[in-house]
């Protein structure tokens, strides 16, 4: 292999971040800023549609020279302010056909399709029309040059993205494979605009790498250097070292991908050893079959976890104009039915007035001795069944280590003449009940002289989760939320999932029937409230093997809330598992304490 291979695929591949070398940009604190005001100069050249996603061919302006050439992707149609952003940088391979921007194309139209995320995918200097290699002298400063426009050209490619109106400025990812991956190790320390990175197949300890390894071809190129000249190049191209980046504090997630195969690595120690260096956070995935182009397993893998991170479009008709406003100053009206004392534990059978008619029925479980007790609403799931009995043996749980709750029942599991039936027409006046009911019980159990005001939590199951989801946008008072096996867009689900009993209701219900049923309930998308649940704290728990939902559309969900925010996904079914209970129970004592 040539040093210049070599040198195109490890400098300019998997290390190409490193660099600070010409004398234009050496005097600056950093070689990567740039003026933002500078105009983009973006020029649309031609658009095509593939599937339903549209692809344009533009260029927008460099500031190192020339014009920078591109892709955009996005879903043929838009929304403003509602779809998350990707920038893709592709790799350096010699002689391969897609070491361009064509690279991630299918990639690109993919999650155009899926999620709505608009994708610019962008070619590294090295790869454009007319490019001229520049001057090296001293050697590295080609390098520094090509790599400083690089890194300010994708900085730029924000600019290009944010200038459009569909975009969320706040669901922005990097995805980075062998070059750009390096490039990424940059960007991680100097592009905050990121919430996301995908960094794939990538060292970052360039210094390192080029000084001390044994391969012959690179023992062959520094011997190449003159007395002294080697040395000067690691100086030059020292300032821009990835080590020096993703080591740094942030606060954006990133992916590592490998391959424990890869041709560039010696084995699998050198990958993780190579991943060690990223700070947290950051999730590393080694795959057994592929090599440093990685493989299907890598892409899909890629793919949720972007959707996990950065979410899907925010449907504009999904937004709410739905009010959970009620009169807080009418009375509760209270009634104890019966109650039953558990080994100093305090359970009574209760109900309250609904502000939308009938009463509410629920459980009031109260922790033996004396409040100011902490305390937590449970919402159970809607499963044939469900009712507020699912959570009774967790909440007497919660009462040994001093915390109260209160568990209601669900309009649909009231008994009549409450009930109110759900799966129908009357699902939008069920929802709407079911959190305004669930903003009364807030209201209860401040009015106790028991409990804490300042110390109350949510958890919530299937239903219960959404519903908690919608809540945590609307009510303040609560300052922890569990939930348990959500849906972020119940509508958006009804619509596409592949379960076949949603498949079969599909085929059986007259199509104007089903598109006027989700029309109803998209108002009550979780993800449009749960976007603004902060400061409250969130611990999303999903199952691994959920009958109906999706570990993508789990990790959609999340990405919708704000932080601060967690998730973990569980080894079992739609109704989760001991596991899943332990961790709750002990999340929730840690938030709430017992004073």
């Amino acid at each position: 292999m040539s040093i210049g291979k070599i040198f195109s695929i490890f400098i300019l591949a998997l290390l190409i971040s490193v660099f600070l070398g010409s004398s234009e940009i050496a005097g600056q604190e950093n070689p990567f800023d740039y003026k933002r005001s500078e105009p983009l100069g973006v020029q649309e050249k031609s658009t095509i549609m593939r599937g339903r996603a549209k692809i344009v061919d533009l260029t927008y302006t460099s500031l190192k020279g020339g014009v920078v050439s591109a892709y955009l992707v996005m879903p043929e149609s838009v929304s403003n302010g509602k779809h998350p952003g990707v920038v893709f940088q592709h790799w350096m391979m010699p002689e391969r056909t897609n070491a361009n921007r064509t690279e991630f194309l299918d990639e690109a139209v993919e999650l155009a399709e899926k999620t709505g995320a608009v994708s610019l995918l962008i070619d590294a200097p090295m790869k454009r029309e007319g490019f001229a290699p520049p001057a090296d002298k001293p050697r590295g400063t080609a390098d520094m040059t090509n790599i400083t426009q690089a890194i300010i050209d994708i900085r730029r490619g924000v600019d290009v993205l944010f200038s459009r109106k569909e975009i969320d400025k706040n669901r922005l990812a990097y995805v980075g494979h062998s070059f750009g991956a390096a490039m990424g190790g940059i960007l991680l320390g100097v592009e905050p605009r990121f919430n996301a990175f995908v960094l794939m197949a990538s060292t970052f300890e360039v210094q390192k790498k080029i000084s001390a390894s044994q391969d012959p071809n690179f023992v062959k190129w520094r011997a190449s250097f003159a007395e002294g000249e080697f040395e000067n190049y690691l100086r030059i191209t020292a300032p821009g070292d990835p080590a020096r980046y993703v080591v740094k504090k942030r606060t954006a997630p990133v992916l590592l991908q490998y391959a424990k195969n890869d041709e560039f690595f010696s084995g699998e120690q050198d990958v993780v050893r190579a991943a060690q260096i990223v700070s947290e956070p950051k999730t590393v995935k080694i795959y057994e079959d592929g090599a440093h182009e990685l493989n299907a397993e890598a892409k899909r893998d890629r793919i949720e976890w972007l959707i996990g991170q950065i979410g899907k479009n925010k449907n504009q008709t999904s937004e709410t104009s739905v009010s959970f406003d009620y009169n807080r100053n009418a009375s509760l009206d209270v009634r104890q039915v019966k109650t039953e004392n558990k080994n100093g534990i305090h359970v009574a059978d209760i109900t309250y007035a609904s502000p939308k008619g009938g009463s509410v029925t629920a459980y009031f479980v109260l922790p033996k001795g004396n409040g100011k007790f902490p305390a937590v609403i449970y919402q159970h799931w809607g499963m044939p069944g469900g009712n507020r009995d699912e959570f009774l043996p967790e909440a007497e749980t919660m009462a040994k280590n001093g915390i109260a709750s209160i568990l209601i029942d669900a309009p649909f599991a009231r008994p009549e003449p409450w009930r109110r039936n759900l799966g129908g027409s009357d699902d939008p006046a069920v929802f709407t009940q079911a959190v305004i009911d669930l903003r009364r019980a807030v209201d209860l159990l401040i009015s106790r002289s028991e409990i804490d005001s300042e110390r109350i939590a949510f958890v919530g199951h299937s239903f219960g989760a959404n519903m908690g989801g919608i809540l945590a946008g609307v009510e303040k008072r609560i300052k922890y939320f569990v939930l348990m096996a959500g849906l972020g867009n119940q509508a958006e689900f009804m619509r596409n999932s592949q379960t076949p009993e949603l498949v079969q209701l599909r085929k059986s219900l007259p199509a104007d029937a089903f598109a006027g049923y989700t029309k109803s309930i998209e108002p009550f998308a979780a993800e449009n409230y749960v976007k603004n649940s902060a400061p409250a704290d969130l611990f999303f728990q999903a199952a691994t093997n959920d009958e109906g939902i999706t570990r993508a559309e789990s990790k959609s969900y999340y990405a919708a809330a704000s932080n601060p925010k967690t998730i973990k996904f569980y080894e079992a079914k739609h109704a989760l598992n001991a596991d899943a209970e332990r961790d709750r129970i002990s999340w929730l004592k840690k938030k709430l304490g017992n004073k």
